[in-house]
Order: C-alpha cells, then sequence, then structure tokens
C-alpha cells in the first residue's frame, strides 16, 4: 500500500469525523421535527379551546362573537398549513408516496 491509501476495511479519522458530524446534523433536525410535529397541535388545541371559551362562554355581541369564531378558524388553518409539509415528509420517509 502506499502513504494516503487504506484498505477497504479501514476508516480514517476523517471519514469518522465526517460521519458523526452527519449523525449529529441529522439527530438535531429529528429533534427538531418531533418537536414541531408534537407542539403545534397542542398549542392550537389549547388556544382553540381558550377561543371557544371566550366566544360561548361569556356574554358578548354577535358580532364579537363572529369576529373571534373567524379568528380562531383563520389560527386554526394556519396551523394546520404550519404543520402539513412536515406530515407529507414523514408519510414520504415511512414509504407511502
Amino acid at each position: 500500500m502506499t502513504a494516503g491509501t487504506s484498505s477497504p476495511g479501514e476508516v480514517s479519522a476523517e471519514q469518522v469525523a465526517v460521519a458523526l458530524a452527519q449523525y449529529r446534523e441529522c439527530s438535531a433536525h429529528h429533534i427538531r421535527f418531533m418537536t414541531l410535529i408534537w407542539q403545534v397541535p397542542a398549542v392550537t388545541i389549547g388556544i382553540s379551546g381558550a377561543l371557544v371559551a371566550a366566544t360561548f362562554g361569556y356574554d358578548v355581541d354577535d358580532g364579537i362573537r363572529a369576529l373571534i369564531t373567524l379568528l380562531g378558524a383563520i389560527f386554526m388553518l394556519s396551523m394546520a398549513l404550519a404543520v402539513e409539509p412536515y406530515r407529507v415528509f414523514q408519510l414520504r420517509t415511512q414509504g407511502y408516496d
């Protein structure tokens, strides 16, 4: 063997460092992905529940009640759209195209 080459079974320190860096990035991406997937729906449900309680729990005018309901619907739609790309990505990684 010449200097600078290795046999197919050997792994250089540089290859190990690159593999570890890739693993750290993949694990950080996975943690961020799972955090988003689990936190956004929980926060959305909490805020939607507060909006429903504010809408129907207090004596408010019908116009304000309609405005709060519309804002709640817009908020829930925006949160669903925020999570949708990650849900599609998750389905693709599981093999459902």
